[in-house]
């Protein structure tokens, strides 16, 4: 079997901007004095402004965010590199099992971005993978993904894999997802960019006549479903062979050995 990796590209990550004054950026102690100042009478020293951030009123407020969107960006991290070793490990039981004559690619995008995870094609035939890593009753499931289904309805799949204590993996396959995952609770996730580029200003610091304010409209949105135990375990658990992979690809021959 050939095997082909393409470089993934990540998703965006929000990030929206602290607001921060840049004035007098001066320690403060617990009663909102500044530290580092020697007082005579109690009083606030003369000439001198306390630190106040435009908005919100605690001192530590910017920190905090800083701090949130650091655990976000660590946490989002870690679920992409779950994802990447999920998809590496069933390419390699694919690339092992199935006969030589396929090609196995990973992370393979058509022309409007819809991302196959693993695409299997040999002469005149092509099959779409979806990986999805779970370690909780969630999965997630993009716009682009799903219209991916829908365009080859009869020949995508997806594999949810749950991690085993020696490194491997159960997996268990929805030939038809589309129609697996209708009938369980389900939402939409609606997703903004961090920042928009607004128009020049020309003439002191109004906008123009006629300048449209945004009107905060999501740029796109991902499908969160929930899966319990019980309905993973109605899916079909494959064998480490893949045979039900292989069966349903038409690979009768494959790797036996």
């Amino acid at each position: 079997m050939t095997r082909k990796t393409k470089t993934k590209t990540a998703e965006r990550g929000e990030d929206d901007p602290s607001v921060v004054d840049g004035l007098n950026d001066t320690a403060e102690d617990d009663n909102g004095n500044e530290g580092n100042v020697r007082r005579s009478s109690g009083g606030r020293p003369k000439g001198r402004l306390t630190r106040k951030a435009l908005f919100g009123g605690r001192r530590n407020q910017d920190e905090q965010k800083r701090g949130a969107r650091r655990e976000a960006a660590e946490a989002a991290k870690a679920v992409a590199a779950r994802g990447m070793r999920a998809e590496a490990w069933l390419m390699q039981q694919i690339s092992y099992n199935l006969d030589a004559s396929w090609t196995c690619t990973a992370n393979v995008r058509d022309d409007q971005l819809r991302e196959t995870d693993v695409l299997l094609s040999r002469t005149g035939e092509e099959w779409h993978v979806e990986v999805k890593s779970l370690t909780a009753e969630r999965l997630y499931w993009s716009e682009l993904e799903r219209e991916k289904a829908e365009r080859h309805a009869d020949r995508y799949f997806m594999a949810l894999l749950v991690e085993d204590g020696d490194g491997s993996y159960s997996v268990r396959w929805s030939w038809d997802p589309l129609r697996d995952l209708a009938p369980l609770a389900r939402r939409v996730e609606w997703l903004w960019e961090a920042a928009t580029e607004g128009p020049s200003l020309r003439d002191g610091w109004r906008l123009a006549a006629g300048v449209r304010w945004p009107e905060r409209r999501a740029d796109r949105f991902v499908h969160v479903v929930r899966v319990t135990r019980e309905e993973l375990n109605g899916l079909e658990e494959d064998e480490p062979s893949l045979e039900l992979l292989r069966r349903r690809i038409g690979d009768l021959a494959g790797n036996d050995t």
